[in-house]
């Protein structure tokens, strides 16, 4: 997927970005790891699944679980650190 190559691609320099929505405003995200997914079912782009093992974004085939992340002005952490501290909406797309 090419997605998940051009995350990969960027790391650890100078990075994968997208912004997320997160109460009402844009929040830059930097993802770090990812795991491919091919049972996602969304638009490209649309948060389908959030849960402890991460947040599962579809894509063109399939789908990227995003499990490592930092959140603009917060640390680098793991999808579940970030999900217990931040409410992520099920159908909230990233841009």
């Amino acid at each position: 997927m090419e997605v998940d190559a051009h995350i990969r691609a960027m790391i650890p320099w100078p990075g994968a970005f997208n912004t997320l929505r997160v109460e009402g405003e844009g929040r830059q995200l930097k993802i770090f790891k990812t795991i491919l997914s091919r049972r996602a079912q969304g638009r490209p782009g649309e948060i389908v699944r959030v849960d402890e093992h991460g947040i599962l974004v579809a894509a063109a085939e399939g789908g990227l679980l995003l499990r490592e992340l930092q959140l603009e002005g917060r640390k680098r952490m793991t999808a579940e650190e970030l999900i217990r501290g931040t409410k992520i909406e099920v159908g909230t797309f990233l841009e």
